[in-house]
C-alpha cells in the first residue's frame, strides 16, 4: 500500500499550484519551461512526489518567486506587499467571493472574521 503523501510536500505542492495560477501559467506552459512532464507538475502540487532543492529552485524562478516563498516563508519585507499577499493559497478565491458580496455590513462581518481568526493580529 502506497504511503500518504507527506503534509509539508502537500503544503509545498499547493503553493507552487497557487503561484504558477497566480503567474498565468498552466501545467504544460510551467512543466515545458522546466524541461518535465505536465503529469510530474500535477504529481508535485499533489504533493504525491516530493521536490528536489534544484527543482524547487527553477520552478521558483519561472514563478517569479523565491524558494524560499514555496517553502512558506513568506516573513521578510515584502511579506504584506499586495502581491505577495495575493499568492497566499486560497487568497484569490477568498478575495474573488469577498467582490461578490454586496452588503458593506457583511463585507466588515467578513473581514472582522477573518482577524478573529488570526490569532497573531490584534486591532
Amino acid at each position: 500500500m502506497p504511503e500518504a503523501p507527506n503534509p509539508i510536500d502537500i503544503q509545498v505542492g499547493a503553493r507552487v499550484r497557487a503561484h504558477r495560477e497566480a503567474a498565468g501559467l498552466s501545467q504544460h506552459e510551467l512543466s515545458r519551461l522546466i524541461d518535465i512532464s505536465f503529469q510530474q507538475i500535477q504529481k508535485y502540487e499533489r504533493g504525491q512526489n516530493r521536490i528536489s532543492a534544484s527543482r524547487l529552485l527553477q520552478i521558483a524562478e519561472q514563478l517569479g518567486v523565491s524558494g524560499a516563498v514555496l517553502l512558506g516563508e513568506t516573513a521578510g519585507p515584502n511579506a504584506d506587499h499586495p502581491a505577495t499577499l495575493l499568492k497566499t493559497p486560497g487568497a484569490l478565491e477568498l478575495l474573488t467571493a469577498y467582490k461578490g458580496i454586496r452588503s458593506a455590513a457583511h463585507r466588515q462581518g467578513l473581514v472582522a472574521m477573518a482577524k478573529a481568526l488570526d490569532a497573531g493580529k490584534s486591532d
